[in-house]
């Protein structure tokens, strides 16, 4: 029923991202190991629910709408909001003067500031195009807008249950995760495109390689993503071998968790450790 064999990857890690918190509710202790798994998982979702609002998993229609909501729950709002924000607008402009999150809307930086406050400003942005195409959908598709309405009407109810049984339970186990999966949703967008030459066939998004893609559902490949939409993630890796070469070097980071340290953290304080935009290098 799977459209590709390598979406079972994707079921594992839904299974464990949906069992980690009934296992944190048993216990009778606080388990660190168990809750920082779930914001690993939470980074995990937002690659999930991205891949499949572009490519559905399953062939069956009802198996990828009960996938749906089952992301709603994971990520504590409905998905609809890639077809307007990210379908429709970031891959129809990547980044460019049209695209509603481009990086340089406020501030052309690439700094441990800018990684925190992109998602709160790209969520505020995104707010009139959300409201126009729910508007839309009332007026041209009310089934569809019902649907939606379905969505955060089975959320609610979901979280009034969980945090009327034990608010501290929810709040750690269930919301935290939740957050924590839509501001890396939100925030990818910075990872990839900050400080990147938006008007560059090749240079629009910058790419990680190495463990990152295997454990990630190749979610590093952007440049290879935004040039072929249409591509499942596992053929990712091969795509991205097709046109590295045009790729300047720069984009191209070997570790992701060494970029994170290197740009947030050690570029506070060392100048030559900060990221450089080529934006302001082309000008």
């Amino acid at each position: 029923m799977l459209k590709y064999r390598a979406d079972w990857q994707t079921m594992i890690y839904m299974i464990f991202t949906t069992a980690l918190p009934l296992l944190q509710w048993r216990l009778d202790h606080f388990n660190v190991v168990l809750f920082l798994a779930s914001l690993v998982m939470a980074f995990a979702v937002g690659a999930m629910h991205h891949n499949h609002a572009h490519l559905p998993i399953w062939r069956s229609s009802l198996l990828n709408r009960l996938t749906d909501y089952w992301f709603t729950l994971l990520q504590g709002h409905p998905g609809y909001v890639f077809f307007p924000a990210h379908l429709d607008n970031h891959h129809c402009y990547r980044n460019g003067p049209k695209d509603y999150t481009r990086t340089y809307r406020y501030r052309d930086d690439n700094n441990l500031f800018g990684f925190v406050i992109h998602p709160l400003e790209s969520a505020c942005t995104l707010m009139p195009l959300v409201a126009a195409h729910l508007h839309m959908l009332w007026r041209r598709r009310r089934t569809q807008f019902y649907g939606i309405v379905s969505h955060y009407f089975l959320l609610a109810i979901c979280e009034a249950i969980v945090f009327s049984i034990d608010w501290r339970k929810a709040l750690l186990f269930v919301a935290i995760p939740q957050l924590m999966a839509l501001f890396f949703l939100l925030v990818s967008n910075y990872l990839q495109h900050a400080h990147a030459d938006e008007k560059s066939h090749y240079n629009h998004s910058r790419n990680f390689i190495g463990m990152l893609n295997p454990l990630f559902f190749n979610v590093g490949y952007h440049t290879a993503h935004h040039d072929h939409c249409d591509v499942h993630w596992s053929r990712l890796p091969e795509v991205h071998e097709s046109i590295a070469g045009r790729i300047d070097p720069r984009l191209i980071e070997k570790s992701f968790v060494w970029y994170c340290l290197r740009v947030f953290v050690l570029g506070l304080f060392i100048p030559r450790l900060r990221s450089v935009s080529l934006r302001t290098e082309k000008a």
